[in-house]
């Protein structure tokens, strides 16, 4: 089942533990709209809200949006994405910035080990 950007938004404050307020205050987006976000008044946020927000959380804009923009779509296939590959960057756009790089940096570490 997808979930909406309220969803997400939801699942992302209690994994860090942020109030709404809390939130507001690191991200400079008014308590107002992430209460409007919460209730599912506002579903399209502007894009610079959702960055704001997504800055504050530690997470791409991507996993409050759609999932990391990538879908089991013929073009995934097209492009040789295959399931276990759409899977690995769902999971890898969900990660922390920090942990993001250590991955890139441990494939980096293992291309120049193989050259």
């Amino acid at each position: 089942m997808l979930m909406d950007i309220k969803e997400k938004l939801e699942a992302e404050m209690a994994r860090t533990g942020y109030s709404q307020y809390e939130l507001a205050k690191l991200s400079t987006v008014p308590q107002p709209t992430i209460q409007r976000i919460l209730s599912g008044e506002t579903i399209d946020p502007k894009s610079l809200t959702v960055k704001k927000l997504s800055h504050a959380l530690d997470v791409s804009s991507s996993v409050l949006l759609d999932d990391a923009g990538i879908s089991e779509s013929k073009a995934s296939y097209e492009m040789g994405l295959t399931p276990d590959a759409i899977d690995l960057a769902k999971r890898y756009m969900k990660l922390p910035r920090q942990s993001q790089q250590k991955i890139i940096d441990y494939l980096s570490f293992i291309e120049s080990a193989n050259t």
